[in-house]
Order: C-alpha cells, then sequence, then structure tokens
C-alpha cells in the first residue's frame, strides 16, 4: 500500500509546489480545486478512519488545528494582484512554500507517534491529504476575500472614492493599482 500512497502523494505534492510558486490566474469558481483533488486523493489512498480512543483523537487534533492555522497564514500571506482588466492574480512566496512544507512534516511527525504509540490504524497518508485539503480550503476562502478588497480598491481608485466597504476612507486608503495590503 505504501507504494500507491507514495504514487499518489508525491506528483500531488510536486504540483502544489509548483502551482503555489508561479503567479496563477485566480478564480472565484476554481479556487476549491486543489483542496477538492488533495480530498479525493485521500479517499482514494485510504480515506480517513474516525480516531479510535482517547490518544487517537488527541493526535488528531492537532493536525486539524495546525491545518485551520497554516491556511489561514497562507491566504494571507499569498501575494494578491488585481491588473487593469479586473483579472486576478495570485503566487505563493517561500514562507508559504515552506508552511505547506512544515504541516506535511508536522503530519508525518504525528503519523510517526502514532505508530509508536501502536494507535497508526487511525492514522495515515488519506488523513495527511485530508488534512492538507482543509489547508487548501481555508487558503482559497482568504485569498478570495482578498482579491474582493483588491478589486474594489482598485474600482474605487478609478472611480476617486473610498472602497464600499470602507465608507469612513478617502481616497488615499484606496492603494494603488494591483498592490494589496
Amino acid at each position: 500500500m505504501l507504494a500507491l500512497e507514495l504514487a499518489v502523494a508525491l506528483p500531488l505534492l510536486a504540483l502544489s509546489l509548483r502551482r503555489q510558486t508561479r503567479r496563477t490566474r485566480f478564480s472565484r469558481a476554481g479556487r476549491f480545486r486543489s483542496a477538492l483533488c488533495y480530498a479525493g486523493a485521500g479517499l482514494v489512498i485510504g480515506g480517513f478512519r474516525p480516531p479510535e480512543g482517547e490518544v487517537a483523537t488527541a493526535l488528531l487534533l492537532p493536525g486539524l488545528a495546525a491545518s485551520v492555522v497554516v491556511g489561514v497564514a497562507r491566504g494571507l500571506l499569498t501575494e494578491v494582484e488585481v491588473d487593469a482588466d479586473g483579472q486576478a492574480w495570485a503566487r505563493g512566496t517561500r514562507v508559504t512554500a515552506g508552511l505547506f512544507l512544515g504541516l506535511i512534516g508536522f503530519k508525518v511527525a504525528l503519523g510517526t507517534a502514532a505508530y509508536a504509540l501502536d494507535r497508526s490504524g487511525s492514522s495515515g497518508l488519506g488523513e495527511t491529504l485530508a488534512v492538507v485539503a482543509v489547508l487548501l480550503a481555508l487558503q482559497a476562502q482568504v485569498v478570495h476575500l482578498r482579491v474582493r478588497r483588491a478589486a474594489e480598491r482598485r474600482l474605487a481608485a478609478l472611480r476617486g472614492g473610498p472602497p464600499r466597504w470602507c465608507p469612513q476612507a478617502g481616497p488615499e486608503l484606496a492603494t494603488a493599482p494591483g498592490s494589496v495590503s
């Protein structure tokens, strides 16, 4: 089973690292595509089994919590730009790639701990891919919200007024085209 797990997981890892270090077009409709790919791969590899006992639950919860934190952090640290045509672009940084690899390493460490505590039946690569799917879904949603804000700022700058979401702001808070805080 390990060969199948690696045959599915390694290409996903390589694709994710490639996609997040290149400037890619961000679309609202396709923002959850990567998360769905990871979730599907997790189901194909072996699915997700509920934790069996307190120790297994104690090992699962930190992985989920780390996924939430890393997903939001990656969403906030991803470079976002809206060009003159209104097209949104996103690009990860070395930090976002490091956070991604760090989460995977953390999940591998938790899996190793589960194995050492003889609780390995409740964890596996399928669970790790499910946790990564949560990370990617949260990141996509945070980036989507940032893109919306950037588009509103761009439109407000073109109109010469404040963004709709910030009625008390003057034109000086509508940032230059393409930049996002």
